[in-house]
């Protein structure tokens, strides 16, 4: 049986237990990651948790609208890969919105609804498993050049788990396109956020001791999600980013990992991203 759940009736254990043992699971579903970033969200349930559907909601006086809040790219149906149930769960999460939109996991591919529009969106993954020496046989020469280059500049990498140092770059370096400064609030919730298989890591690159270049790259189970990653404009010179994940990349081969870009639709970021031999495992948009 599907059924519509309100977020306070919500077993979180059986929730995440699902999330965790599901192979379409990303980050955004677990509940505490939820509550870091949107006020309120609802459910669809199969059964015993079989499988779950989030549902972020925005409410306002009596109104209630499906949205999809800031840090969260794919949700949709975790727990099976059946088209019909996927469908019958979407189907019935959209009956209770008169304003219904929803980002699909890659692995629940399209779905067929009647009045539901669809729009697929580009993410870029890269396959960690193989060593080092073999990914990078895949970056592009470009990419390599501006690695030469960023070596060349004694640049340092760093690790560590203090929201500071991604509070203070962010007010530091934001320009007026960037809606971080807005959200400090959520950051820090998703920072202070932690569990066993949670590990929401900011790693940074400095030269002559300034911090030009900073990412949020939490892990969840064997996926690390480039969340949140900021150049400065000299970060930017000194190519800081492509350098900070090569190097992420490095601590992480020869694993059974998956990194996750979360993007790009911009095409610039889109070529970057690709350059370290990522694929493009795209996912849908789906609104009414």
């Amino acid at each position: 049986m599907i059924r519509y759940i309100k977020n306070k009736e919500i077993n979180r254990l059986k929730w995440d237990q699902r999330v965790i043992d599901s192979g379409n699971s990303r980050m955004y579903a677990l509940a505490g990651y939820l509550d870091s970033v949107t006020r309120s969200w609802d459910a669809i349930v199969l059964g015993k948790y079989e499988a779950i559907l989030p549902i972020p909601i925005d409410r306002k006086w009596l109104l209630a609208r499906s949205i999809f809040p800031p840090f969260v790219q794919q949700l949709g149906v975790i727990g099976t890969t059946d088209k019909d149930t996927i469908e019958d769960m979407i189907n019935m999460a959209r009956k209770h919105f008169r304003r219904f939109q929803h980002q699909l996991n890659h692995e629940n591919g399209k779905v067929n609804i009647d009045g539901l529009n669809s729009a697929m969106r580009t993410n870029y993954e890269l396959d960690l498993h193989d060593s080092y020496e073999v990914l990078r046989r895949s970056y592009d020469k470009h990419l390599l050049r501006n690695l030469e280059r960023a070596a060349a500049n004694d640049l340092e990498y760093h690790e560590s788990e203090a929201f500071a140092i991604l509070e203070s770059f962010i007010r530091k370096f934001s320009n007026r396109q960037d809606p971080s400064p807005k959200h400090l609030d959520k950051i820090k919730a998703i920072c202070d956020y932690k569990t066993e298989l949670f590990r929401p890591s900011i790693y940074s690159v400095s030269i002559n001791d300034e911090r030009v270049a900073v990412a949020l790259a939490p892990q969840f189970g064997n996926r690390i999600t480039l969340l949140i990653p900021r150049s400065s404009d000299e970060g930017r010179q000194y190519n800081a980013m492509a350098f900070l994940i090569d190097q992420l990349i490095q601590q992480n081969a020869g694993k059974h990992r998956t990194l996750d870009f979360e993007g790009s639709m911009i095409p610039g970021v889109a070529r970057f991203y690709k350059q370290f031999g990522a694929i493009d495992r795209p996912y849908f948009n789906i609104y009414k």
